[in-house]
């Protein structure tokens, strides 16, 4: 499983797992989930249909997001970045 920030300015997060791909809009709160292999344009949002895959996506997400935040927060502390 890959996780990535996209633009910084908007505020996504995202994974790939496979052949899904999970984005999360953090301001506004929004899912869209694609299965780019079916669907390699990511035409077809299937969040809707995924509840429980989108669930547990978005929590992996937000568990990763907070440690990069306690990542950067300790660094600014100490002036080094930990891993």
């Amino acid at each position: 499983m890959a996780l990535f920030f996209t633009d910084y300015a908007l505020g996504w997060l995202g994974l790939r797992d496979g052949c899904w791909k999970y984005m999360f809009q953090v301001d506004a709160a929004r899912s869209s989930l694609f299965d780019v292999c079916a669907d390699p344009g990511e035409t077809i949002d299937r969040s809707r249909e995924q509840d429980e895959r989108v669930r547990a996506y978005r929590k992996r997400l937000e568990q990763w997001s907070s440690a990069q935040r306690a990542d950067v927060r300790r660094a600014d502390r100490s002036g080094v970045r930990q891993r």
